[in-house]
């Protein structure tokens, strides 16, 4: 017998060893920023939690306008994406920085807190979503309201598009989309004032039904050479890269080995390379 009360207790204490911490895993939205006026919505979630999870603001301050909800089926038709849970959602009122005390309190009583900064910024783009057609030329430049201007629009470091399409330096969208799917853009929004807002654009590419998944890329260039990085693909999918020195293109191919199906995204040559001027010869000092 107390043998088996040993091994119990062990057994008991062993299982209570490998629970999983009760944590909170929404981070605050660096490229999901909000702005006045404008309706916007964050998803809470916690992970290793013991049944339902409640969720409270015991301390700091959330911004006027903005209140914990819970997500129904009703809401989602207006918060694009949603799905049922507990979220951060309203209009804010007022521009400004706010810290809120998340708490998240598990069913076997256990909680979890953390401290996020919640910024709001005065300026907003005019469309926050966007949508064009496979294989059609398109341009899209955002446009920013409120705030001072002049504005400049600048894509997020790192930022990845629509295979086919390029982000000039002025901030304008345009090429040949060649996927469908959905895709987002982070941007960086300043005004004269110094005012800034980082957040992210929808983009949707619509067409014929496709069995490629959507591939995003970026370009860097150097010299006369471009390098091309995308998204991560499911296996399955190849990606191949032709061309992009001197006065060749720059071709990308994604195929789906299984059906067949394949796209090419093309992009310009980035231009002859520049010789680099011949030493002259070495002069000394005048006699």
């Amino acid at each position: 017998m107390r043998k088996i009360l040993v091994l119990t207790f062990w057994l008991a204490a062993l299982g209570a060893a490998q629970a999983q911490e009760l944590t909170i895993e929404t981070a605050a939205p660096e490229w999901r920023q909000a702005s006045v006026g404008r309706p916007w919505m964050l998803r809470l979630e916690a992970g290793g939690a013991e049944g339902a999870v409640e969720w409270s603001t015991p301390e700091g301050m959330l911004p006027p306008g903005v209140h914990l909800v819970e997500a129904s089926l009703s809401m989602m038709g207006v918060m694009l994406g949603a799905q049922p849970g507990v979220v951060l959602y309203g209009a804010p009122a007022e521009a400004g920085q706010y810290w809120v005390l998340l708490r998240a309190t598990d069913g076997a009583g256990r909680t979890a807190e953390t401290w996020m900064e919640i910024q709001v910024s005065l300026l907003r783009l005019k469309e926050s979503s966007v949508m064009t057609k496979t294989g059609e030329a398109f341009e899209w430049r955002p446009e920013a309201v409120e705030g001072v201007a002049p504005f400049t629009v600048k894509a997020g470091a790192g930022a990845f598009v629509p295979l086919g399409t390029v982000m000039t330096e002025d901030g304008v969208l345009m090429g040949e989309p060649r996927i469908a799917g959905r895709y987002e853009l982070p941007l960086e929004v300043t005004d004269a004032g110094g005012n800034t807002l980082k957040t992210t654009v929808d983009v949707t590419v619509y067409g014929a039904e496709t069995t490629l998944p959507p591939v995003a890329v970026r370009m860097t260039r150097e010299g006369c050479k471009l390098t091309a990085e995308w998204t991560a693909v499911p296996e399955g999918i190849e990606v191949r890269v032709f061309g992009g020195e001197g006065d060749a293109p720059l071709e990308i191919e994604v195929t789906n080995l299984e059906s067949g199906e394949r796209v090419l995204g093309w992009y310009p040559a980035p231009g002859p390379c520049e010789a680099s001027p011949e030493p002259g010869p070495e002069s000394g000092p005048e006699a």
